[in-house]
């Protein structure tokens, strides 16, 4: 996405120019499209301008590359130094800018997640940080990731690492093995980013592994994949047909779209035949251009390609430091003309960018020696990493925020483990590793409380009143891993080792002498992603709703346990706040924003019906019985997310230690028939 040089260069294949006024036309419609995806502004489709740019970015990386090998003038060290002079110094500007106005708008923790992502950067594995930490990009956790957009960046540099060695070994000793090898490779990598979309979709997304077909639909491109077109009408058909690709998939694609996989073919074979449609057309030649191409040649079109790089650095971290500064101005009212607003802005501050950063370092600056250019490089790369490392350590040295706004934040993001709560369970008694103790350690862990994050989330109030009662219980709670046996989920790191977690978990628990089985979830979220055919949950948009499979597998998991002598309780759904509350509160406090409304019970009921539904069919089987933790969490009206002035949620949907705390009568039912003050060595 992110090359482009001067003159003309002659490959074998098609003839290559490393300078085409079509294709920065094309670069206009990939940027413009990124731009209508990421500011709402009616492109649903538009985040394709990605796979555009990947297309754009391998045809002419290769072609100079390819030319020069066949002049006998190519040279890795200097390969590195163009691209070095392309990327960094644009990237750079743009990093220090972005990290001076974080420092000011993002909250502490926000800041330090920022500069986690900033160490991504600079060691180009921004793309691994993201589909670890981002989960979903197209998610709302998007809106907190200031680089969240240099995933790509980081995929052109893996890929132009290893890229230009490796035909330089091919040129020199199978030259005929080229063109094979990329196909084969890109196949493959095709192959591979449609299997992911069914077991881990940000893995898709985000690995090189799953993108770099893309490039190689470009590289192959230039080195000769398709003979050069002459039929005059065929060249019109050829683009017209790209360019209705392109335009297609930017207005038919959405959020829900399962992406890249499949779904990215027809953005990459849109640019392909644009370009090559439109390869050896010139004034000298008898090949005139195309209709599509004198369009994408038109002078705004030209203009805006030639600062689609710039643009592109600079509009996500825009976009996400205002809308986290000023979050009232993307409300329904105003946030078209907002977004509009950040846009043109995104254009002004790609074209200084390109004026004033770019070209110098392109220009006089480009003789300079190569060393000087590594030399750049590298103490960027040093001074990034250092001040990245730096904010994680001492996040306090960079901003100065009051006392009371980082009181708000000072109890993290994430629900502690649950060994922060207890010691391990005995492994020579038959438990599993993640199996702990929680509660007062001289009573009977009659009770086994089997969750996800939900019940993470209330075990601070959980082991205050097991410890005030004098009770102790087994817990087994993990991230995205709920407890529903004989399902395979996908979609995170947690998820993909659920299936046997829960394996081992059950197995473990009827063979246990444990009377009394207690499940936790955030029911909802799986009753939406499942998949009755295969019986799998995906975290991921687009799957249909599937509450009636989901109803089955849940009485699935507590007919099992029933039928081995276990009484079950199920916690019901948590009202869910639709924002976050930590942030809330803190927007509150810095800024003086007004606090969202809370969830009222009538939202909360028709939002968990089809769960509630379940539950209230699921609560006649004998054994087995349901809590509703909203009836201490919500009065007839609403369920507020304060008490006193302490937030009860750390998020939108987990309870924070003080909201946990609520729940005492709720711990009362689930752990009615769990004796007190009673012993039990077997567990030690």
């Amino acid at each position: 996405m992110s090359d482009k040089g001067r003159g003309k260069r002659q490959a074998l294949g098609l003839p290559v120019k490393t300078h085409r006024a079509d294709i920065d036309g094309l670069r206009a419609v990939a940027i413009l499209g990124v731009l209508g995806y990421h500011f709402g502004l009616g492109v649903p489709g538009g985040y394709g301008g990605v796979d555009v740019f990947f297309v754009i970015s391998g045809f002419l990386i290769a072609g100079i590359i390819k030319s020069e090998l066949e002049a006998g003038t190519f040279s890795l060290a200097n390969f590195y130094v163009r691209r070095i002079r392309r990327i960094l110094p644009a990237l750079a500007v743009c990093l220090l800018v972005t990290t001076i106005a974080a420092a000011t708008i993002l909250f502490p923790f926000d800041f330090v997640s920022y500069a986690r992502s900033l160490r991504a950067v600079a060691t180009a594995t921004s793309n691994f940080f993201f589909e670890h930490r981002a989960s979903n990009y197209f998610g709302a956790v998007a809106i907190y990731k200031p680089l969240m957009h240099t995933w790509s960046l980081s995929i052109e540099e893996q890929f132009y690492a290893a890229f230009p060695l490796l035909v330089m070994l091919l040129h020199r000793f199978r030259r005929g093995y080229a063109l094979p090898a990329m196909a084969l490779a890109a196949a493959l990598s095709l192959a591979f980013s449609v299997h992911l979309l069914t077991q881990s979709p940000e893995r898709a997304f985000f690995s090189l592994a799953g993108r770099i077909w893309e490039l190689l639909c470009g590289t192959m491109l230039a080195f000769g994949l398709l003979p050069q077109l002459r039929s005059r009408s065929m060249r019109e058909t050829t683009a017209l047909l790209g360019a209705l690709m392109i335009v297609g998939c930017y207005f038919i694609y959405s959020d829900e779209t399962l992406f890249p996989g499949l779904a990215a073919l027809p953005l990459c074979i849109g640019a392909i035949l644009i370009i090559y449609s439109g390869t050896g057309a010139s004034d000298e030649s008898n090949l005139h251009q195309t209709m599509v191409a004198r369009l994408l040649s038109a002078p705004p079109f030209v203009a805006i390609g030639l600062i689609s790089y710039s643009v592109y650095l600079w509009h996500w971290p825009l976009l996400v430091l205002t809308r986290y500064r000023f979050e009232t101005l993307f409300d329904d009212g105003g946030g078209f003309s907002t977004a509009l607003v950040l846009a043109t802005a995104s254009l002004l501050l790609g074209a200084l960018s390109w004026r004033f950063v770019e070209q110098p370092f392109r220009g006089r600056l480009a003789s300079h020696s190569a060393w000087k250019a590594y030399a750049g490089a590298f103490a960027t790369f040093a001074i990034t990493l250092g001040v990245a490392q730096l904010i994680v350590k001492k996040p306090a040295w960079f901003h100065t925020w009051p006392k009371e706004v980082i009181a708000l934040g000072a109890h993290g993001r994430d629900p502690k483990l649950a060994s922060f709560f207890g010691p391990p369970a005995s492994r020579k008694q038959g438990w599993p590793k993640g199996i702990f103790l929680v509660g007062d350690g001289s009573s009977i862990p009659g009770t086994f409380l089997w969750g996800d994050s939900h019940a993470m989330a209330m075990l601070p109030g959980m082991k205050d009143y097991l410890n005030a009662t004098r009770r102790r219980i087994l817990i087994s709670a993990d991230p995205s891993c709920p407890p529903l046996i004989n399902v395979s989920f996908h979609g995170d790191r947690y998820a993909e080792a659920c299936k046997a977690r829960n394996d081992r978990v059950l197995a473990a628990i009827l063979k246990s002498d444990i009377r009394d089985v207690v499940l936790v979830g955030r029911w909802i979220r799986y009753a939406r992603l499942f998949d009755p055919k295969k019986r799998v949950a995906k975290f991921q948009w687009g799957d249909a709703a599937k509450e009636k499979a989901f109803g089955e597998m849940l009485e699935e998991t507590v007919q099992t346990l029933v039928d081995h002598g276990k009484s079950v309780v199920i916690a019901g759904p948590i009202p869910e706040q639709h924002f976050d509350v930590t942030r809330s509160m803190m927007r509150h406090a810095a800024w003086n924003e007004p606090l969202p409304n809370a969830e009222t019970v009538e939202d909360f009921r028709r939002d968990e019906r089809k769960v509630l539904d379940v539950l209230a069919r699921l609560d006649h089987i004998e054994g087995v019985s349901v809590v509703y933790p909203d009836r201490a969490l919500c009065d007839d009206r609403i369920c507020p997310y304060l008490k006193d002035n302490i937030g009860l949620y750390f998020d939108d949907n987990h309870l924070s230690v003080a909201g946990a705390r609520e729940l005492r009568p709720v711990y009362a039912q689930m752990f009615a028939s769990q004796p007190e003050n009673e012993t039990h060595a077997a567990a030690e």
